[in-house]
């Protein structure tokens, strides 16, 4: 303290004159005006302050699509609390595209994106009613994108699949519909026989990844000629919406392979004809290895005078 009241004693005080007084009260008034105009400045909202809307429209010229639909929704998001988000039936579509391509990596999306939630999809899910049968809405809207596929991209082949079901009964009152029985879709209707199985057909493009789902609901085994009637149905809507169909795959069913018999497909002839269109007929390749399997564990195959069971495979990997 001392040193600095010495430091003090020699500083050199250089006397103002009243022309300079008044000039320092000058600068120190206009030196305040310019503050309080800066602060009106920053805290006023000024009348071109750029808006979500405006930004929506500016990416707009950069974006569209799927790209602009998902940017749009996070600047709308903004200042949401997670609670507080109101998804539309776009927003919804495109986030179940997402969840369908890789659940884990939807769940890591979320966590840096303004996504709705699986819960949410789920009961977006649950409100569509969707039929057994090809339904006709999807029918419509294959169709709109069947157009902008080139030839090769249309070449398609039609798989089905039976799966089974447990068997229950229950009454949709919101639909006034009764769930549970042996249900053809339009093409054959229903029975009165309650379902146990399920009769699944994909049409997936053979060179590029697209897929539509049909389902119809069967009580026990499906017969041979209401399968011919199905496989044939989905043939024909294929072919109506703009697609070509150039293979059928199947599991190897008792009912299916009955099914091939009457189709005179055989080893020498794999295929068939419907409408003059020539069909290759093929079995489910993961059924092939999956019985291919089952008959090496039970039976033996024979190569040459030796004889080949599932014992050597276990010797082979011990």
């Amino acid at each position: 303290m001392r040193c600095i009241n010495q430091v003090l004693q020699f500083v050199y005080v250089v006397p103002v004159t009243p022309k300079q007084a008044r000039l320092l009260r000058l600068v120190k008034k206009h030196r305040q005006q310019a503050q309080i105009i800066r602060y009106r400045l920053y805290s006023s909202k000024p009348k071109g302050r750029v808006t979500k809307q405006r930004c929506i429209k500016m990416v707009s010229k950069y974006l569209s699509g799927p790209s602009h639909k998902l940017v749009s929704t996070q600047i709308q998001m903004t200042g949401h609390s997670t609670y507080g988000c109101r998804w539309s039936a776009g927003d919804k579509a495109l986030a179940l595209s997402l969840f369908h391509a890789s659940p884990k990596c939807y769940s890591l999306l979320r966590i840096i994106f303004a996504l709705p939630t699986t819960r949410t999809l789920c009961q977006a899910l649950s409100n569509t009613n969707i039929y057994p049968g090809f339904s006709t809405s999807f029918i419509h809207i294959f169709h709109q994108k069947v157009d902008s596929l080139g030839p090769n991209e249309r070449k398609c082949a039609v798989i089905f699949n039976e799966m089974n079901l447990k068997r229950a009964i229950s009454y949709n009152s919101e639909m006034d519909y009764v769930e549970g029985v042996e249900d053809l879709g339009t093409t054959l209707g229903r029975t009165k026989y309650v379902a146990s199985s399920a009769l699944a057909f994909t049409v997936t493009g053979l060179k590029s990844k697209w897929k539509q789902l049909g389902y119809f609901i069967i009580s026990g085994v499906v017969k041979v000629d209401v399968l011919k009637q199905l496989v044939c149905h989905a043939v024909d809507v294929t072919v109506n919406v703009g697609l070509q169909s150039l293979l059928i795959i199947a599991d190897q069913g008792s009912n299916n392979k009955l099914r091939m018999i009457q189709l005179l497909v055989m080893k020498e002839r794999p295929y068939s004809y419907h409408h003059s269109q020539q069909l290759l007929v093929m079995w489910d390749t993961p059924h092939l290895l999956k019985n291919t399997r089952n008959n090496l564990r039970n039976n033996e195959f024979l190569y040459g005078e030796d004889g080949i069971n599932w014992r050597h495979v276990e010797a082979f990997y011990e």
